[in-house]
């Protein structure tokens, strides 16, 4: 695919984002109990995951969405959406889905244009924060990771990716660190640079998306950003599930 000219302005890619990619792949076993819908479909208040970020990308400048699937990817191929009209909704097979998802990233890269936002099919987030986020700039040859400072307020610290950085920009992360500053919320804007690291992370035995972030970090190239007051959650386990309704219920992650 051509590559959308970007404007550059102090090493800064400020081009209107466009694209996204949703990573969609995994077996989501951790969530068999609450359902055996296809982890993607399952409801949180009534509304499947992935409608729920697809509702919200409804709200941005996006248009073009790649979604990788993997696991019973048929099942979720024939799902409607209700809030995706205007949306180029695209389906991308990861035949590795088994393994980390920094190979799900890896089977996009021919179907997305820079800077484009990733995300995760089972973290729920607030569409102010995604809209302040879609605004920042991305590093020329870098990305920017989306975190959260709010330690106190983030559900199941012990299982969530922390972060430590400095001066804003990503020095380490990873499930087990000891010290940290922040969590990774599952958001990104990354520049094509992304997709070299994260094969010479492969090339290695590293194969998570955490894995390439933290090499391309290493060159200086990965930002993090804040999203302040903002809630988000992974919905990764069924106590995870039962809180992600109880946010739901109070107003939070709702769709435009």
């Amino acid at each position: 695919m051509p590559r959308r000219p970007a404007l550059l302005a102090e090493g800064l890619m400020v081009a209107i984002r466009t694209d996204v990619v949703i990573l969609a792949a995994g077996n989501g076993t951790r969530l068999s109990s609450v359902s055996q819908l296809p982890k993607p479909l399952i409801p949180v208040d009534t509304q499947p995951l992935l409608d729920r970020i697809v509702g919200a990308l409804s709200g941005t400048s996006v248009s073009r969405v790649s979604v990788v699937l993997g696991h019973v990817a048929s099942d979720i191929r024939r799902h409607r959406f209700s809030r995706a009209s205007r949306l180029d909704i695209q389906w991308i097979e990861n035949p590795k889905y088994s393994q980390p998802n920094g190979l799900s990233l890896l089977c996009a890269e021919r179907r997305v244009r820079p800077p484009f936002l990733v995300l995760m099919a089972d973290h729920l987030f607030e569409l102010s924060t995604l809209q302040r986020f879609l605004a920042e700039p991305c590093p020329a040859g870098g990305a920017v990771l989306a975190v959260d400072r709010k330690l106190d307020r983030v559900h199941d610290l012990d299982d969530a990716t922390k972060v430590i950085s400095k001066g804003g920009l990503l020095r380490q992360i990873g499930k087990h660190l000891i010290e940290y500053d922040a969590i990774d919320t599952g958001m990104f804007l990354c520049s094509d640079a992304i997709f070299e690291a994260m094969r010479c992370s492969v090339s290695r035995g590293k194969e998570s998306l955490s894995d390439g972030v933290a090499r391309l970090s290493r060159q200086g190239g990965v930002r993090t950003w804040d999203i302040g007051p903002g809630r988000w959650i992974d919905v990764d386990t069924p106590a995870a599930h039962t809180e992600a309704e109880r946010l739901a219920r109070q107003g939070y992650f709702r769709l435009p």
